[in-house]
């Protein structure tokens, strides 16, 4: 089956974006918002679910 030029455009920004997104999420959790100079509160059922 051929692709035309438009479907091989789009798979390229597709597996760019696949490998894009997991790395960031992986950034994101590695990092410390706070570390960063962003005040993200702690989620109200944080505490809730945690060990003492």
């Amino acid at each position: 089956m051929e692709n035309s030029p438009i479907e091989k455009k789009y798979n390229k920004w597709i597996i760019i974006l696949s490998i894009l997104i997991p790395v960031a999420v992986a950034f994101l959790f590695v990092v410390k918002l706070k570390d960063l100079g962003i005040d993200a509160p702690t989620l109200p059922f944080y505490h809730q679910y945690t060990l003492p």
